[in-house]
């Protein structure tokens, strides 16, 4: 199993979190007691997969509030993350300053090895915070 705490930690580079290859993978954080309205991601590819690897192509940043995930952001065909160990902040295109309970990344496609693995370093939101 993993540790999916280290996802969260960018000073892991030794690090690689990766689903199982079916379409559409994601990984979600609850922020608990908290809300967060997000404007800002940064996304660590893992060290070892070259370019075209099981790095993310397409994918979706989505924020779930009132029962039901709300896209935020969408990359198409995105070459910033093709290579070992790039990192890339991303700004979110469709900012409502909504707060969600929850925010997750999924794939929308294949990654750049035509699989559906969902396979990160790291990832790190900016925004705000608020807690109840």
């Amino acid at each position: 199993g993993f540790d999916a705490k280290k996802l969260i930690q960018k000073n892991n580079s030794d690090f690689s979190f990766y689903t199982r290859d079916i379409p559409n993978s994601w990984i979600s954080f609850n922020f608990n007691k908290c809300q967060v309205s997000v404007t800002h991601y940064t996304i660590r590819t893992d060290r070892w997969n070259q370019t075209g690897g099981n790095h993310p192509r397409s994918w979706v940043i989505e924020g779930f509030r009132d029962n039901k995930w709300e896209i935020i952001d969408e990359r198409v065909n995105n070459r910033s993350l093709n290579g070992a160990g790039i990192s890339h902040t991303f700004s979110i295109q469709r900012n409502t300053y909504n707060l969600y309970n929850s925010i997750r990344i999924r794939l929308t496609d294949t990654n750049w090895n035509n699989k559906n693995y969902l396979m990160l370093n790291s990832i790190e939101f900016y925004g705000n915070l608020v807690r109840f």
